[in-house]
């Protein structure tokens, strides 16, 4: 009876009911089948992800349906994977009570069993055996990551600073990661910098850099806000600095002044050619949150930032496309327009809108003709921009396009996202229309 119902609650849309008192009915007895129960949870998890649930909130992400629409396409993952997540974390509970966590190495479930244990650790009031936070941090591996250290960063022990130390030298530290780590290393009001000292001399130049973008984007415990803890993160990040040569100094400073003053101009005039030369090189080798920053400076200072520009526009991420497009606009450089035209079709719909935006200045005869594409692009935030810039710019080509916008294709203008936008172009159409001009 009790795997039957096990069976009715694990599977995708299952009741929101009993989960742990269901799984712990069939894991009763001298021999608790946990493979048995493992598996099946395990299992409701990956016919949840075969539902391509990316497509629909990429879909919701972008305005592309309605905000009814996108709030349950957001909403519903979370509500298939419910109860194979807590299912899996009855059943590690369970078993932990019997046998500890060591088994969790040796099962093909291994990452959603320690998510399981992460979870229920950062969770609990009660601390941990140390050896459960170490069994943490030594198998887990990718997106199981951040909730492993989420749970040693809960109950911390001091015994896991040869872990922390580890991680924080890491070349490939995911940027989703970065300022947990840092936090910890913080803990208890310390000051973090003794830490990046001590790895600074075995990491590389591009690692680095990220520690002293970091340790000035970081917001610790107990500090003020952005504003008025400046100059408490700078005086912080130069105390690293002193551990670097001259060249790698003067570039982390021009950094710390873009990030601070956002005059870019400013940081990149006190650039030597040295400073230059070691940008250039760094920059392919930077994580992509401290290249767009770093690819913009090198755009005012002159240097050559298209291929750093198209390894951002290739992360597919609004942050990294977005610094691409401002770089490429500040260096201005040959073939410009045609990379703006490469960046509209860009997985984001800020980065597409920044980059029409640009291209709508000065467009030829022919560039207009490819530009009315943004009157059918699936984000609705993209089509308003559009109509907008058409009231400035008064395309005689864009005619066709804001009357098919108001009459034929009303699906395109979704309420939730255009507001008052209906009514706009409504209204510029039939005044196209009638004079037969913008």
């Amino acid at each position: 009876m009790f795997w039957d119902a096990l069976d009715s609650v694990a599977g995708p849309g299952g009741p929101h009911i009993n989960v742990e008192a269901i799984s712990a009915g069939a894991l009763s007895g001298e021999f608790p089948d946990y493979g048995r129960a493992i598996e099946r949870f395990a299992r409701s998890q990956t016919e949840a992800w075969m539902q391509n649930f990316a497509a629909d909130i990429y879909k919701a992400e972008e305005h592309a349906v309605d905000a009814d629409v996108a709030d349950h396409l957001i909403d519903e993952p979370s509500e298939q994977y419910f109860n194979a997540r807590e299912g899996m974390k009855a059943v590690v509970s369970l078993r932990r009570q019997r046998e500890g966590v060591t088994w969790i190495t040796a099962t093909p479930h291994r990452k959603l069993l320690l998510y399981a244990l992460g979870e229920l650790i950062a969770q609990s009031p009660q601390k941990p055996r140390i050896e459960e936070l170490e069994l943490l941090l030594a198998e887990a591996e990718g997106w199981v990551k951040d909730q492993a250290w989420r749970a040693c960063e809960q109950h911390w022990d001091d015994a896991l600073s040869r872990f922390l130390m580890e991680e924080l030298a890491r070349p490939d530290l995911d940027s989703s990661l970065r300022p947990r780590l840092i936090k910890i290393a913080a803990r208890s009001g310390r000051d973090p910098v003794p830490d990046f000292v001590a790895i600074a001399d075995r990491v590389t130049v591009a690692r680095r850099l990220q520690m002293v973008y970091d340790l000035m984007a970081t917001a610790l415990r107990d500090e003020p806000k952005w504003k008025d803890d400046e100059a408490i993160r700078r005086a912080r990040a130069e105390l690293l600095l002193q551990h670097f040569g001259p060249d790698e100094r003067e570039l982390s400073l021009a950094l710390i002044d873009a990030l601070t003053s956002h005059d870019l101009r400013a940081a990149a005039a006190k650039l030597s050619k040295g400073n230059l030369a070691l940008l250039n090189s760094t920059l392919p080798m930077l994580s992509s949150d401290v290249a767009g920053l770093l690819c913009c400076l090198a755009a005012t200072a002159g240097l050559n930032i298209d291929q750093a520009a198209v390894r951002l526009l290739s992360t597919g991420e609004v942050a990294d496309g977005y610094a691409a497009v401002q770089a490429m606009l500040i260096a201005d450089s040959a073939g410009l327009r045609a990379r703006l035209f490469e960046a509209m079709s860009h997985k984001r719909y800020n980065v597409r809108r920044l980059a029409f935006r640009a291209l709508t200045d000065g467009a030829t005869a022919e560039e207009r003709l490819k530009l009315l594409a943004a009157a059918r692009d699936h984000g609705s935030d993209v089509r308003r921009t559009f109509a907008d810039r058409m009231e400035s710019c008064r395309w005689p080509e864009a005619i066709g396009a804001l009357v098919d916008f108001a009459e034929r294709r009303p699906q395109l203008l979704h309420a939730s996202c255009d507001g008052d936008l209906v009514v706009q172009v409504q209204s510029r159409a039939c005044c196209c229309a009638s004079v037969g001009r913008i």
